[in-house]
């Protein structure tokens, strides 16, 4: 993960008020799955399908359960310079 230049994008977004947060998220969810950021947002596909992960992974605690989600979508927008779509559970992802 790219920390600092995904903190200054933070900062220039309208989630300034959750930089600390969304940083600590971003560190746990790497962590925890054993994943880097950079390659799991590499496709629209790969952000989506850890989205869905993250919404059905009933061992994260309820913040981080919260917090992942915001934490793809953002860094997804921060290297694609383009919005995650929402999810659509009637396609296949």
């Amino acid at each position: 993960m790219k920390k600092e230049s995904f903190k200054s994008f933070l900062m220039t977004s309208n989630q300034s008020q959750n930089i600390d947060t969304l940083i600590a998220a971003s560190e746990r969810l790497e962590s925890s799955y054993e994943i880097d950021l950079d390659e799991i947002v590499s496709t629209e596909t790969k952000a989506q399908k850890l989205r869905i992960s993250v919404y059905f992974d009933h061992e994260l605690t309820p913040l981080d359960r919260k917090l992942y989600p915001d934490v793809i979508k953002s860094y997804f927008q921060f290297i694609h310079n383009a919005t995650l779509p929402p999810l659509n559970f009637k396609t296949k992802v």
